[in-house]
């Protein structure tokens, strides 16, 4: 099993190993930091508010009722008007599965990371001509060794 990750280790870019070798105890624990983020009040259950409240604690921009709600929404499958860890980790894994597939049909070289021509590619299949120079611009901005 090690010589595997090892190998792992070797084909992909460390940005995108914490996602493929992370263990299921691993994620929950991310998970359980992100939802007790939102959690402000350590009640165990979010509300619109308590979203919108940790929203803009992790961006430090005001957070719209409207994306508070929606994600409300889209996580409370009690429907009940609150999100417990479960429905918020559930929520979570689905959103992170559908970014990775997404993710994996952008990366044309299947290296695991991104270039500005995959990018740029997507966008002009999507119906929107962006110039080269903002597709990089943008990029550089993303990545997350410029941004952490």
């Amino acid at each position: 099993m090690q010589k595997n990750n090892d190998l792992n280790k070797k084909m992909v870019p460390e940005s995108t190993q914490f996602y493929l070798l992370e263990t299921a105890s691993e994620r929950d624990h991310r998970i359980r930091e992100l939802f007790n983020t939102l959690d402000r009040n350590k009640s165990g259950l979010l509300d619109s508010k308590a979203i919108q409240r940790g929203f803009t604690t992790m961006t430090h921009l005001p957070a719209r009722t409207k994306y508070a709600n929606e994600l409300l929404s889209r996580c409370d499958t009690s429907q009940d008007g609150l999100v417990d860890f479960e429905e918020f980790k559930a929520y979570v894994n689905d959103k992170e599965n559908e970014l990775w597939k997404l993710f994996k049909k952008l990366d044309r070289s299947g290296e695991g990371q991104l270039d500005p021509t995959d990018l740029q590619i997507a966008l002009l299949r999507a119906g929107m001509e962006i110039p080269e120079t903002d597709v990089v611009n943008f990029m550089q901005l993303m990545d997350i060794g410029i941004c952490s």
